[in-house]
């Protein structure tokens, strides 16, 4: 047959596609939800940086570290394929962890969101 090629295809698609909404759709309303005015520019320039520059920082290094240290990756012509699958592993961990993790800070967000807003709407309220 045709094997996983299409699967993976779609599924890479798919995942790339709906990725992209979290920022426009979960991050950035929440943000200017909780976040006083007087420092949400501060704030969102803040996590954009730290949100970008993370997996560009430990992204590489680490893929290498995990398939070198860990997979045994050893540069030969005579390993390709056992180097293919380290290194494919090893992006494969580097991806999925941290997407794992931010499913579970995602979901987190339906626990506490509702607090969030009301210490917000307290704090905007005029004491009398």
């Amino acid at each position: 047959g045709r094997g996983p090629t299409p699967v993976l295809a779609a599924a890479l698609f798919s995942f790339s596609l709906l990725a992209l909404w979290c920022n426009p759709g979960v991050d950035r309303p929440l943000w200017s939800e909780l976040v006083p005015a007087y420092c949400r520019g501060k704030i969102i320039g803040w996590w954009r940086t730290i949100a970008e520059t993370c997996g560009t920082i430990f992204g590489g290094p680490l893929v290498g570290y995990i398939s070198v240290a860990i997979l045994g990756y050893k540069p030969s012509q005579d390993l390709q394929q056992g180097n293919a699958e380290s290194l494919g592993t090893a992006m494969l961990v580097c991806t999925m962890l941290p997407w794992a993790f931010c499913l579970c800070c995602y979901s987190a967000i339906h626990c506490t969101y509702p607090k969030d807003c009301r210490s917000e709407v307290s704090r905007l309220l005029p004491k009398s």
